[in-house]
């Protein structure tokens, strides 16, 4: 509920500050993303942004490849809910050539998701159905994945594709 995420929201700002007091840059890089993923649900998208464009920058100072691709997906989803198509295909691909590279299944089926809902606001009914099929049978999909494709899959129906021809067909 609404509620929980403004709680929420105090409870990180309060370890926000302890972390930035202690210079504690993974911790101020989680909590950034975190709390920029509870604006995202909030509404509120340039405060969203905002702390996940800091988290992504320290995420790069510090290597995090697999904290990057995450925050980038984020990112996507902020975007994607601001209407800013281009810049949300942008990074949700970002996080895909990151969560290709580590091999990072779970991750991938959350940027699939985000890719599938994009691919769908940008007129491609069969992309979007084909990137959530994927999504949803795929072994290592998580429940909230899965939970974002389902209306679109009862939307659409696209012959299940393989994962090379989605990245065929997101790549130029």
């Amino acid at each position: 509920s609404l509620g929980q995420y403004a709680e929420a929201v105090a409870q990180y700002g309060q370890c926000l500050e302890v972390f930035e007091a202690q210079g504690y840059t993974q911790g101020i890089a989680v909590t950034k993303t975190n709390l920029g993923y509870l604006a995202w649900k909030l509404g509120r998208l340039e405060e969203a942004e905002r702390y996940s464009l800091e988290a992504l920058e320290i995420k790069r100072q510090m290597g995090d490849r697999r904290g990057r691709a995450v925050t980038l997906c984020n990112l996507g989803e902020i975007c994607l809910s601001g209407r800013e198509l281009g810049r949300s295909r942008g990074y949700f691909l970002e996080a895909l050539e990151l969560t290709l590279a580590g091999k990072w299944a779970t991750t991938l089926t959350e940027v699939l998701a985000g890719l599938s809902e994009l691919s769908l606001q940008q007129g491609d009914a069969l992309l979007a159905a084909q990137l959530a099929q994927t999504v949803n049978t795929h072994p290592s999909s998580s429940d909230s994945a899965k939970a974002r494709v389902l209306p679109l899959l009862r939307q659409l129906d696209a012959p299940l594709p393989s994962l090379e021809q989605l990245l065929a067909a997101l790549t130029p």
